[in-house]
């Protein structure tokens, strides 16, 4: 009894010191964290969220600053993010959806499915949408955010352009007309709205349940919205104004959280929205000499460690967010935040992956 009573009083104290070390081990990792985050928010600033997730377990999900600056109201990992440019990806995931349906091919020339396209647009295939690949010409951001409210706006932009760039296949070059050309593309496929299939073909099947598509008109509702704001300088920021009334979806339009974003990495590993066989062609690497990243499929990618990752940045109206995939580790990492003006962010992300990697990735 008495060697039975040491052995219990030994293996409790083992147990207590694992426990400790374990404790710390991820005291030091939290403070490791709000140190690589700390330059993007203060005691008065818009907020940051991060969502890492390595194989099936959650490693961080945590936010700091403000949604609502002057309503002093906190940011939380329900909180909805304006996501921007990010919208394209589920753009793509509707387009998959059709794809694995046999509703169209990634062959179908675009000239069969939008009448009224000027003539230099009849090469364009929808894989040349998917793989940013189009040749259309370049339109900014900010003159899509101001000026494109409907697709005869589109219609009238290309009009007044003399060609493409490049033929089509031949360069990548990022181009938000691409993705609201395909968001049209599921309109007239389906018959619905965009909102509509993306709420029942994304958000239902993998529980995205306050996510949401900005809904055109007066009657809007984002629950638990933030504010999105313009970072003039460390403790300056300004308002960057509502999101437009009118719009053309697929492009931008999208407001998610932490919370269903962690649900949505979901659709880029399992085949809850399309098959393995469609997931592994989107982020299959789609090769051009000369060029060292490769966008397409919602996705941009490129090599680090000399390992293949994938990422996407969301920019616009006041808002800087970055998801990244790293396949062969299986990680994820989401960072999100209500203003613009955030640099390094891709180098954040991977000082985060850095944390929990088997491996050392360059943060250059």
């Amino acid at each position: 009894m008495f060697h039975l009573s040491i052995l219990s009083t030994s293996f409790i104290l083992l147990m207590v010191l694992l426990s400790g070390n374990t404790l710390l081990a991820q005291s030091e990792k939290s403070h490791k964290i709000d140190s690589i985050l700390s330059a993007y928010y203060g005691p008065n600033s818009p907020s940051v969220g991060i969502v890492l997730i390595k194989g099936e377990e959650l490693k961080v999900k945590e936010t700091y600053g403000y949604a609502n600056i002057e309503e002093k109201k906190m940011a939380s990992i329900t909180t909805n993010y304006d996501l921007a440019t990010l919208t394209e990806q589920f753009t793509v995931m509707s387009t998959l959806i059709l794809l694995e349906q046999n509703r169209i091919k990634l062959e179908d020339l675009l000239s069969e499915i939008f009448p009224g396209l000027p003539a230099y647009c009849s090469n364009i295939q929808v894989k040349h949408l998917l793989n940013h690949t189009s040749g259309l010409p370049l339109i900014q951001n900010d003159h899509f955010y101001n000026d494109i409210k409907s697709f005869n706006d589109i219609l009238t932009f290309l009009s007044d352009k003399k060609g493409l760039k490049t033929s089509p296949g031949k360069q990548a070059q990022q181009n938000i007309l691409n993705y609201a050309l395909l968001a049209n593309l599921v309109e007239r496929i389906t018959n619905k709205s965009y909102r509509k299939f993306v709420e029942e073909n994304i958000f239902q099947p993998l529980a995205m349940k306050k996510s949401r598509v900005y809904k055109k008109g007066w009657f809007t509702s984002v629950p638990n919205k933030a504010t999105s704001y313009l970072r003039r300088n460390d403790t300056t920021f300004e308002m960057a104004g509502k999101f437009p009334k009118k719009y053309v979806e697929g492009a931008i339009g999208i407001f998610s959280n932490l919370e269903d974003i962690q649900q949505w990495f979901k659709a880029w590993t399992t085949d809850k929205l399309v098959s393995q066989d469609l997931l592994k062609k989107a982020k299959h690497l789609n090769f051009i000499p000369g060029q060292k990243n490769f966008p397409g499929y919602g996705w941009i990618k490129a090599f680090n460690a000399k390992q293949r990752y994938l990422y996407r940045a969301g920019i616009g109206h006041g808002n800087s967010h970055i998801l990244l995939h790293i396949p062969n580790e299986d990680i994820f990492v989401a960072i999100l935040s209500n203003q613009s003006g955030l640099f390094g962010l891709h180098r954040r992300a991977f000082e985060l992956v850095n944390l929990y990697s088997e491996r050392q990735y360059s943060t250059d």
